[in-house]
């Protein structure tokens, strides 16, 4: 019993040695290349024979070429990356024996040149190690690879051809005879295939195309005889059409060889470009023009030089004359102050109502007399701003305790200081000719209020003061005109001014950084002065000319 069961046991071991020999048989003669890698360690562990055919080397050498992989560049380097990711997604389970792989790459044959392997791969345990190993096959897919190439040059050929449809093609024997044309012949010319075949070169060509084609055929055929290479044929050229007009194209044309350097024919491509020609024309008629226009440019720059020369001449002048009366205004300013204050006190001392009117009118004198100063001196850009911590609060009480019409103001204050980084006087100016502009022209006897208030102008902080009063004889104003140099409302002629109060407010307070808007309600005449709490970084709104 035992001699039997040692017998099947021998034929056994023999049917397993046979199938293993006739296996690896199997696996050597096979084309493709199949591979195990050890992907925990990154070692390829096997490679079959055919490795050879595929990459020029032997098994052992690519074996040996594996372990510069780790770190390093190509196709394989980063294939043995990648295997790595999916051995991690094989052991958390998102993919399992079954899943296979196709990837291509591109490898380094021995001989230096390059060859593209399609790589089907999966992922398993060896039974025996208990190790995550990658089996592979690789396939030359090298002339797969090419005729998809070749396929894609071809359909851009095609499609070239497709796009370049409407030109011209034709053909020329040595002899100088057509022996082809494209249907796009009689597009162009009017003429069909065979009309334009046999027709002869002077029916073709106007004599000076005729000359220049003959030229390059004489040459070209010279250099053939030579040995050298024949030159390509570039010209514009203009053809006859069927209907007796001529149209301009752009002719290329290339002499064919053949194998022992004599001429099969030239190959040649006319594209029509009479459109191009036209606006060439056209370019040509406009360049012409422009040179005339930038003739006659040139000469009224020098007219325009000279009215500039004289402009200038007249403005050095004007303002000679203007610093001439603005020293004659200032002297006549000053001494028309002295009498004006002696006046002021004998007024003083006279009994009744005669005093209190000339001390008015003294008053109006003076006021006039001022804002004419300031007003050229804003004109000549004398008037700077000294910034320094201004309180409009105390400014405006000031303004009021100080002034003549004390008794009809009424003021509303913030409970916090409203302090602004400004100008003290301009600010002071500009608070004066507020309260006397409201006072002169509002109604007989009322009250004119005064608020200054928080206002943020968007992201700029600072403080707005409104004025507003009941309108008085001289009616509402022209919100077009209010802030113009020297405007009076029309029934405002009676009141003592020069128009210049509201002027010089918009002046300073556009200088300061601020701005001021007319905001008239259903009953009052209202304005409202805003200034930034730092006028020095404040942006400066514009009205246009002052």
């Amino acid at each position: 019993m035992s001699t039997v069961s040692g017998k099947q046991n021998v034929r056994a071991d023999a049917t397993t040695a046979s199938a293993v020999v006739n296996y690896r048989l199997l696996v050597e003669s096979l084309k493709d290349v199949l591979w195990v890698v050890d992907v925990e360690a990154s070692r390829l562990m096997y490679v079959s024979p055919s490795v050879v055919e595929l990459r020029g080397m032997t098994p052992a050498e690519a074996i040996a070429e594996s372990a510069t992989f780790p770190g390093g560049s190509g196709d394989l380097a980063r294939f043995y990356v990648q295997m790595k990711e999916r051995a991690t997604d094989f052991q958390l389970g998102r993919i399992s024996e079954v899943h296979r792989f196709v990837d291509e790459l591109e490898l380094s044959h021995k001989d230096g040149s390059t060859v593209y392997a399609e790589m089907i791969s999966h992922y398993q345990h060896n039974p025996s190690s208990g190790r995550l190993e990658a089996y592979g096959l690789a396939r030359d897919i090298t002339q797969r690879r090419k005729a998809e190439e070749d396929l894609r040059l071809s359909e851009i050929r095609h499609r070239l051809l497709a796009e370049y449809a409407n030109d011209v093609i034709w053909t020329m024997g040595p002899d100088g005879a057509v022996t082809y044309v494209s249907p796009a012949v009689q597009k162009v010319r009017g003429f069909t295939q065979e009309e334009a075949a046999a027709q002869t070169i002077d029916q073709i060509l106007t004599p000076p195309s005729q000359a220049s084609a003959m030229g390059y055929f004489a040459q070209m055929l010279q250099a053939i005889a030579d040995g050298r290479t024949p030159p390509v044929y570039e010209a514009e050229q203009e053809y006859y059409c069927k209907d007796g007009s001529t149209i301009w194209t752009e002719v290329r044309a290339f002499p064919v060889l053949a194998r022992d350097g004599s001429l099969i024919e030239l190959l040649g491509m006319t594209r029509d470009i009479h459109v191009r020609k036209r606006y060439e024309d056209e370019l040509r008629q406009a360049h012409a023009q422009l040179a005339t226009a930038n003739e006659q440019l040139i000469a009224a720059n020098r007219k325009l030089a000279r009215l500039a020369d004289v402009a200038q001449q007249q403005a050095a002048t004007e303002r000679t004359l203007r610093e001439e009366q603005e020293r004659l205004f200032t002297m006549l300013a000053h001494e028309l102050k002295t009498p004006l204050a002696t006046v002021r006190m004998v007024a003083a001392d006279l009994p009744g109502s005669p005093a209190t009117t000339i001390a008015s009118a003294v008053r109006d004198m003076n006021d006039v007399i001022e804002r004419c100063v300031q007003s050229g001196q804003l004109n000549d850009g004398r008037m700077v701003p000294r910034r320094e911590q201004c309180d409009l609060g105390v400014l405006l009480s000031q303004a009021v305790q100080s002034g003549r019409w004390r008794g009809r103001v009424d003021t509303t204050l913030p409970v916090v200081p409203a302090v602004v980084h400004s100008d003290e006087q301009m600010v002071r100016i500009i608070i004066d000719n507020l309260i006397d502009n409201a006072a002169k022209y509002s109604a007989p006897g009322s009250r004119v209020s005064v608020a200054v208030s928080v206002h943020r102008q968007g992201a700029v902080a600072g403080h707005a003061i409104r004025i507003a009063n009941l309108p008085g004889p001289a009616g509402w104003p022209d919100p077009g005109s209010v802030f113009q140099k020297y405007y009076r409302a029309p029934h405002a002629q009676r009141q003592s001014g020069a128009g210049l109060g509201l002027f010089l407010v918009d002046s300073l307070t556009r200088l300061l950084g601020g701005h001021i808007d007319y905001a008239p309600t259903d009953t009052e005449v209202a304005f409202v002065c805003w200034l930034p709490l730092d006028g020095a970084r404040a942006v400066k709104p514009g009205r246009g000319a002052a």
